[in-house]
């Protein structure tokens, strides 16, 4: 009886996770940070999900010719399970353009520390599709092209600059995430990601209002973990500033939740 309930439970389990949907790419992907010996890939999913990234030369080989390296969405030991994520490639060399594929594993159960459980794989169609490029930073390059922009434009793509850069209130306010890639960062991923073009952010004072603003870098990794930070492509040396705000924190549309003024300072330190 006991091996009788053991197998029915094992096969309503089983029927259960087929009956679950297969994740899919809701959003993204998209580059950031990318620096001379690494990149960040950022995308999210249907449903919470374990993440990776698959790397490889472009060398014109086939992706599936060799086992790719796997770069996890994971923090201090342990992958991430969510439907943001944000993978680290890293050890790569500079001036150099690498082929990606992003993948996933949706969670079809999570019970915890007794048990989790995780669909199949599933992420970018390289066989369909060729695989996402990104082109690592070099400051050995006699010249850099690039884009400030405050809105996404279809040629952006076409001119393949080495990179873009959002210069700030690309929206009145932050109030969700859907908000945030309804109102740009669709169309810069449809844009950018085919042509490997990375995205550079700097963050204005809209971006720091609404309700999801504090949640800026969650989609804007930088390589301080601040807002503020510096890369070098070529003969060209780049410091993005935050200018805060532009009322005094005790301002009454910032609802006592303003602290740009010690923000600013800490920027200054730095």
């Amino acid at each position: 009886m006991k091996r009788l309930i053991s197998i029915l439970v094992a096969l309503s389990v089983w029927g259960i996770a087929c009956a679950q949907p297969s994740v899919r790419i809701a959003h993204g992907p998209y580059l950031q940070q990318v620096t001379d010996d690494g990149f960040t890939v950022v995308w999210t999913t249907t449903m919470d999900a374990a993440s990776w990234v698959e790397v490889a030369p472009d060398d014109g080989s086939h992706f599936y010719a060799a086992e790719r390296p796997k770069y996890y969405d994971s923090h201090i030991g342990k992958r991430r399970i969510g439907r943001l994520h944000r993978v680290r490639v890293e050890g790569l060399a500079p001036g150099t353009t690498y082929r990606y594929r992003i993948m996933q594993q949706g969670v079809l159960c999570d019970e915890g520390n007794k048990r989790v459980v995780l669909g199949e794989g599933y992420g970018s169609d390289i066989l369909k599709h060729k695989p996402y490029t990104a082109t690592t930073l070099d400051e050995k390059k006699d010249q850099t092209e690039f884009w400030v922009v405050n809105d996404i434009h279809a040629q952006v793509g076409k001119a393949k600059p080495d990179f873009v850069c959002f210069n700030g209130d690309m929206l009145s306010s932050m109030e969700s995430e859907k908000q945030l890639f309804e109102g740009y960062l669709n169309s810069a991923a449809e844009l950018l990601t085919p042509a490997g073009i990375p995205i550079f952010a700097t963050r204005g004072n809209h971006e720091n209002r609404g309700s999801f603003s504090p949640r800026f870098l969650d989609y804007f990794p930088t390589s301080t973990g601040e807002v503020y930070y510096t890369f070098r492509q070529g003969p060209a040396y780049f410091v993005v500033l935050d200018c805060g705000e532009d009322k005094p924190d005790s301002d009454i549309r910032y609802y006592g939740l303003s602290t740009t003024d010690a923000y600013r300072e800490q920027e200054a330190r730095w």
